[in-house]
């Protein structure tokens, strides 16, 4: 059985809504597309801080675990 962590990313437009999930892909996508390290601002992000880009904010929930069975 392995057993890991699966982040889970979230983004909402300015101070206002509702937070909403988003893919990964779309999270990473959108911080390469604003930043020159993405490395740095992830790891920002995994210690809880939210990331402000344009009219957006990002953040990456506690990450659930995820068991895979052999």
């Amino acid at each position: 059985m392995i057993q890991f962590r699966l982040p889970q990313y979230e983004m909402r437009y300015s101070n206002n809504g509702d937070w909403v999930s988003i893919s990964e892909r779309s999270a990473l996508e959108s911080l390469l597309d604003n930043f020159d390290r993405v490395s740095p601002i992830i790891d920002e992000m995994l210690q809880g801080k939210e990331i402000h880009i344009q009219n957006s904010v990002y953040r990456i929930l506690k990450p659930q675990s995820l068991i895979i069975s052999d």
